[in-house]
C-alpha cells in the first residue's frame, strides 16, 4: 500500500487548531505557518508587534512538514543565471543570505530546544555520469571564486570512501559554512600531485586543475616545466 505520508508524522502530534477568542485586530498577520511563517510571527513578537498566524490547516501543513529535514546553502537558480538576472553584488549578497539562513534556523533550534538532531554537515551532490561531474568542476570554481563558500570535488577513484555507488561518477560535496577554498591534499612532490589529480579526472585536464586549485593555464605551465608533457602535448607516464 502506498503511504502518502512522512513516515516521521507518525513519530509527533501536530497542535491542536486555535479554540480561544480572535483578537479584533493585530499589528502583522502572518498567513501559513510554515518555517519561514513560524520564525517571522516569533521575530516580530519579540519584538513587541501583536501577531496572529493563519492556517488554513495546521501548523507545518506545507513543505516544512514534508521535507527530508535538510537546511541547504545555495539558490535554485544557477549562478550564471542570477549573475545575468542581477548582476554579481546582488548575486553575492542573495548567496550569502542563504548562508544566513542556516544560522538562523541553528539558533531556532537552540533557542527553542527544538529535538530535531540538527547538524551542520554539508551535503554531497552526485553525478551520473562524466558530463556532470565536468558541470561540477565549473561550479567550484564559481563557488570558490564569487561566493567564497567551501566545496570538495570528489573523483570516480576516491567514492568508496564516500558513497557505496558503483554507477556514480563522482560527487561535489558542499561543506557548511563560508571559508576559504581548502587546499588539495598533500599527495607528495607537485609533479606526483599532478599526476595523481590527473588520473582521479580521468584525463581531463581543467578537472584536475580545479581539484589541485589552480587554474588551467597555471596547470599547463608547471606540466611544462615539470617535463609532465610528451611530444604529442600529453602528459607523460
Amino acid at each position: 500500500m502506498l503511504k502518502e505520508t512522512p513516515y516521521w508524522w507518525d513519530t509527533v502530534t501536530f497542535p491542536a487548531a486555535h479554540s480561544g477568542a480572535w483578537p479584533e485586530a493585530v499589528d502583522v498577520a502572518v498567513i501559513g505557518s510554515g518555517i519561514t511563517g513560524l520564525a517571522a510571527a516569533r521575530e516580530l513578537a519579540r519584538r513587541g508587534a501583536r501577531v496572529a498566524v493563519l492556517e488554513a490547516n495546521t501548523l507545518g501543513w506545507g513543505a516544512s512538514s514534508r521535507n527530508g529535514g535538510m537546511t541547504l546553502t545555495g539558490l535554485k537558480l544557477g549562478a550564471g543565471t542570477l549573475f545575468a538576472r542581477y548582476g554579481r553584488e546582488l548575486t553575492r549578497r542573495l548567496f550569502a543570505a542563504s548562508v544566513a539562513a542556516i544560522d538562523l534556523v541553528e539558533t531556532l533550534v537552540r533557542e527553542e530546544g527544538i529535538a530535531c538532531d540538527f547538524t551542520r554537515s554539508g551535503h554531497l551532490e552526485v553525478a551520473c555520469k562524466p558530463a556532470h561531474f565536468r558541470a561540477f568542476a565549473r561550479s567550484a570554481e564559481v563557488m570558490a571564486k564569487e561566493f567564497n563558500h567551501p566545496v570538495r570535488l570528489v573523483a570516480r577513484a576516491d567514492l568508496p570512501a564516500e558513497i557505496a555507488d558503483p554507477s556514480a561518477a563522482g560527487e561535489l560535496v558542499v561543506l557548511p559554512g563560508p571559508a576559504s577554498q581548502p587546499p588539495p591534499p598533500d599527495d607528495g612532490d607537485e609533479a606526483t600531485r599532478i599526476r595523481r589529480a590527473i588520473e582521479r579526472a580521468e584525463g581531463d585536464r581543467a578537472l584536475a586543475a580545479t581539484m589541485l586549485g589552480m587554474s588551467r593555464t597555471t596547470l599547463w605551465r608547471r606540466m611544462r616545466a615539470l617535463g609532465l608533457y610528451g611530444q604529442g602535448g600529453e602528459a607523460e607516464g
